[in-house]
C-alpha cells in the first residue's frame, strides 16, 4: 500500500505541474495574438498612409484628422483597424482625403442601418455606379435615374441617419466599445512584445514544449507502475471481499 501511495503522490505533484505548464503554454498563445494584432494594426496604419500620400497630400498635415476620426469611429462601436480601412477604400476611390472623411460619417450610418460592414458601406460611397444605386435599392434608397451624388447621398441620411450614434448607445453598442477598447489594449501589448517574440519563440521551442512532452511521457511511466502495484498487492481483491 505503501508503494501505490508513493505513486499516487508523484502523480498528484506532476498533475500540479500540468496545469501549472497548461497556463505557461496559455501565456504565449495570448502574447503571439496580442503580437499579431500590434502587426495588423501597424499594417492598417500603413495601407492608411499610402492612400492618404496617393491623394496628393502629405500624411502629417491630415493625422491629427485622422485621429479623431477613429476616436469618434471608436465611440460608435467602430475599431480603429474598420475606420482607418473605410478610409483608405474612401480615398482611393474618391481621390481626396477631405471629401472620404465627410462620407465616412454617411457610410458609418449606412453601415448600422442597413446592418453591412463598414467596408462594404463606404464601397459603396465611393462612387455613384448603377450598380451601387442598384444595391442600396435593396435597402429602401430610391433614387430617380441619373440622380446626382448630392441626391443620392441625401436620399441615404433621411433613411440612416443618426443610426449609428443610436447604436452606440444601445447595450449592443456599449458592449461593442468595451470590446473594442479590451482589444486596444491587447494591440497596445503586443506593439511593446513583438521585439522579442523572436526570443520568447525560440525559448517555447527549445524549452517550454520538451519540458513538457518529457512530463507527459513521466506521467505514462508512472500510470503504468501503479497498474502493476494494483494488480501485483491484491487491492482489487481485498476490495470486492470487503464489498462482498
Amino acid at each position: 500500500a505503501s508503494g501505490f501511495t508513493k505513486v499516487l503522490g508523484q502523480i498528484g505533484k506532476i498533475a500540479g505541474g500540468l496545469v501549472l505548464g497548461a497556463g505557461i503554454l496559455k501565456a504565449p498563445a495570448f502574447f503571439m495574438s496580442a503580437a499579431k494584432a500590434a502587426a495588423d494594426d501597424a499594417a492598417s496604419m500603413d495601407r492608411l498612409k499610402k492612400a492618404v500620400v496617393n491623394t496628393g497630400v502629405a500624411f502629417e498635415g491630415q493625422a491629427r484628422q485622422v485621429e479623431l476620426l477613429i476616436k469618434s469611429g471608436q465611440r460608435l462601436g467602430f475599431s480603429d483597424d474598420q475606420i482607418r480601412n473605410s478610409l483608405s477604400l474612401l480615398m482611393a476611390q474618391t481621390g481626396s482625403a477631405t471629401e472620404s472623411y465627410k462620407r465616412l460619417a454617411l457610410a458609418q450610418d449606412l453601415a448600422r442601418g442597413a446592418g453591412i460592414d463598414l467596408e462594404t458601406s463606404s464601397r459603396l460611397l465611393g462612387k455613384v455606379t448603377d450598380e451601387n444605386v442598384n444595391v442600396l435599392a435593396r435597402y429602401g434608397i430610391k433614387v430617380k435615374e441619373g440622380a446626382t451624388e448630392t441626391e443620392l447621398f441625401g436620399a441615404i441620411q433621411a433613411r440612416f441617419g443618426g443610426q449609428a450614434d443610436t447604436f452606440a448607445k444601445s447595450n449592443a453598442g456599449m458592449m461593442e466599445q468595451v470590446r473594442i477598447r479590451l482589444g486596444e489594449l491587447k494591440e497596445t501589448i503586443g506593439a511593446a512584445l513583438l521585439p522579442i517574440m523572436a526570443t520568447l519563440t525560440n525559448f517555447l521551442l527549445s524549452t517550454v514544449v520538451p519540458a513538457f512532452e518529457a512530463v507527459i511521457g513521466k506521467v505514462s511511466d508512472l500510470i503504468r507502475s501503479l497498474l502493476d502495484i494494483i494488480t501485483h498487492s491484491g487491492l482489487v481483491r481485498g476490495a470486492f471481499e470487503t464489498l462482498g
